[in-house]
């Protein structure tokens, strides 16, 4: 019995398999009637002006194109830099937006240019970033954009140590002397002062001396000031030269009796290098100032009543000396 439906289902197989392959074979018959082409007019009319089109397109291949840099509207020679991206910075608060790669736009944090921030790559979204000191050599990022741009990133790269000099005060101190009488060979002067402590000086011609006696204050007493270069028998008038400030030595003339007021200028200066703070007091002109952590000497070498003064001093590797303004202006 099994075999019986076992041989049945073979020729079912058998029947259904030829009747698909005569059906294929049926559909192939019209299979080539499907891509039979039509043979064209022989003629084609390109549309009017094509030559034209065709001879400008092919002038404009064989071209040769300078590539432009496209420039920012309205900042002429400010290119806009391709693939990479523009630092647009909003101070909180405030509707402006900046862009650290263009100055006109406005400065992120004043004193510092933008390009300053972004050259040092500077903490520029601190709002202190001014006052920070990253290389840790005691100058500040103003200080270092300010006193000559140096790398606020290299310990070794900082501005001169006289920059840490502020002046506090300028006073002048009226220096009064009298010339009271010659005798013999010798000149005798008194020095006259506010406090009645009045100093009587007894100088010979052509020898230093100093301004007062040896118990009166420190600055006095320390260097021989002046000198009677000459004196005049008829006029009974004497040469004075004051050598105080040794690179602008002054002359005065005094008769005998008369009295000479000489100005006597004194500064106060402190110096604000972190962790080497000094105070110097009543340093008069001509005087010279040593800082804690510089081994270059400066003097003064003006004082001024329009409140500055002006230091001389030879920086390292140099052999011309230099004058500076503190303040600068």
């Amino acid at each position: 019995m099994k075999e019986k439906y076992d041989r049945v289902l073979m020729i079912a197989a058998s029947v259904i398999a030829i009747l698909v392959s005569g059906f294929v074979a049926f559909k192939s018959f019209g299979f080539p009637e499907k891509f039979t082409q039509t043979p064209g007019s022989g003629s084609y009319d390109p549309p009017a002006g094509y030559k034209e089109v065709v001879t400008d397109a092919v002038t404009r291949l064989s071209e040769k194109k300078a590539w432009a840099q496209p420039t920012k509207d309205g900042q002429p020679g400010k290119t806009l830099r391709l693939l990479r991206s523009v630092a647009l910075v909003q101070k909180a608060g405030e509707a402006q937006i900046i862009d650290l790669d263009a100055e006109p736009n406005g400065q992120l944090r004043p004193p510092i240019e933008n390009r300053f921030l972004r050259k040092y790559d500077l903490e520029f979204e601190r709002s202190d970033v001014a006052e920070l000191d990253p290389d840790g050599d005691g100058f500040s990022n103003a200080e270092e954009f300010l006193w000559g741009e140096t790398d606020p990133t290299d310990p070794k790269d900082f501005p001169p140590y006289w920059r840490k000099l502020e002046l506090l005060t300028v006073k002048f101190s009226p220096y009064t002397l009298e010339f009271r009488e010659k005798d013999g060979q010798t000149f005798v002067l008194r020095r006259v002062r506010e406090d009645w402590r009045d100093k009587t000086i007894y100088a010979d011609l052509s020898e230093p001396f100093r301004p007062a006696r040896k118990f009166d204050t420190k600055e006095e007493s320390d260097e021989a000031r002046f000198t009677i270069t000459e004196w005049n028998e008829e006029s009974k008038e004497i040469t004075l030269l004051d050598s105080l400030n040794e690179d602008d030595p002054q002359t005065y003339k005094l008769k005998e009796g008369d009295t000479l007021n000489i100005p006597y200028k004194l500064t106060t200066l402190e110096y604000t290098f972190p962790g080497q703070e000094k105070t110097f007091t009543d340093i008069r002109e001509g005087k010279k100032i040593d800082l804690p952590n510089d081994d270059i000497e400066y003097k003064i070498v003006e004082v001024n009543e329009q409140n500055f003064i002006r230091i001389s001093f030879t920086p390292k590797g140099e052999q011309n000396p230099k004058t500076v303004r503190i303040p600068e202006n």
